[in-house]
């Protein structure tokens, strides 16, 4: 079984800011004004310009009775450009990964035993360049960084069930490397590898009824840190 996706989507709103309180009491639709040399939300065309693609295959194959593989292939890029009050910034973030997993499953009478392996790798890349806003024009370049991470995925999960019975156990271990370059204002350049020790859930379910469950689980997850913050507005690279 084949499966494939294609998803674009073009996003345009405007940001005008936020107002003091006697700003708010003068006119409380207005967008926030200028201060001092600092021109205005409107008069700089504050706003968030994005456009962005995903497409990807799903391959299913069943090798028996029992156990079933299947592996997804995608890809991704986002453009955005991002006019503000103070700067003018514009990010490009291609990326693409791969996903395999094999399941087994097994059923008699009321038992149910379902067992998944299964690994992904996700890389991707991110191109942020910072520049003076000139009323909604970019001016001099203030700042650039590039991003390059590659996360790597090993998961396992196995459920057993009976009847109305059904207890999960899974586990995770996770690899994130990260290259940070800074090319402006400073040159500065950093690599980072986050270590993820194994990430445990467990879970179970009892079918009260045909429409209702009790379900309960445990589980420790990992959340990567995000380009933003490795790389924040200044140069300064933080691992």
């Amino acid at each position: 079984k084949l499966n494939m996706h294609v998803l674009y989507g073009r996003l345009h709103y405007e940001t005008p800011g936020g107002l003091t309180q006697a700003q708010y009491e003068a006119d409380e639709q207005q967008a926030r004004p200028a201060a001092g040399h600092i021109p205005g939300a409107e008069d700089n065309k504050a706003a968030v310009n994005q456009e962005g693609l995903l497409a990807g295959v799903v391959y299913s194959y069943r090798l028996s009775a029992k156990w079933v593989n299947t592996t997804t292939l995608y890809g991704r890029f986002t453009r955005m450009d991002n006019p503000t009050i103070r700067n003018y910034s514009k990010v490009y973030q291609p990326g693409f990964g791969g996903r395999n997993s094999i399941r087994y499953v097994s059923r008699r009478g009321d038992a149910l035993l379902q067992y998944v392996l299964g690994a992904e790798v996700q890389q991707g890349y991110s191109y942020e360049e910072t520049y003076q806003n000139l009323l909604g024009k970019t001016g001099t370049l203030q700042q650039k960084n590039d991003v390059n991470n590659l996360n790597t995925s090993v998961f396992t999960q196995i459920a057993v069930g009976y009847g109305r019975l059904l207890a999960t156990a899974g586990a995770s271990l996770n690899l994130l490397r990260v290259d940070v370059t800074s090319h402006l204002p400073v040159y500065n350049d950093a690599h980072g590898i986050f270590n993820n020790e194994i990430a445990p859930r467990i879970a179970m379910s009892y079918r009260v009824a045909d429409n209702m469950a009790i379900y309960t689980s445990a589980a420790t997850g990992y959340s990567p840190p995000t380009t933003e913050e490795l790389a924040p507005t200044g140069g300064i690279i933080n691992l």
